[in-house]
C-alpha cells in the first residue's frame, strides 16, 4: 500500500472518530450509557453480519 494511500486511510478514520464524539457524547448525556452502548452494540454487530452476504455480491464500478 502506497504511503499516500495509507496516509487518506488514517485521516479517514481519524476524521470520521473527531465528528462522531460530538453527537456521541449529546446522545450520552441525554439517554444514558447503557441504552446508548447496547443500541450502538446491536448496530454494530448487524453491520458486521451485513458484511457477509455483501462480499459475494458484485461490486459497482466508481468509473
Amino acid at each position: 500500500m502506497a504511503r499516500t494511500t495509507r496516509g487518506e486511510l488514517f485521516s479517514a478514520f481519524s476524521w470520521s472518530y473527531l465528528i462522531a464524539q460530538i453527537p456521541g457524547g449529546w446522545l450520552l448525556d441525554r439517554f444514558g450509557s447503557k441504552k446508548v452502548h447496547g443500541i450502538a452494540l446491536f448496530l454494530w454487530s448487524l453491520f458486521t453480519m451485513a458484511q457477509g452476504p455483501s462480499a459475494s455480491s458484485p461490486m459497482p464500478r466508481s468509473c
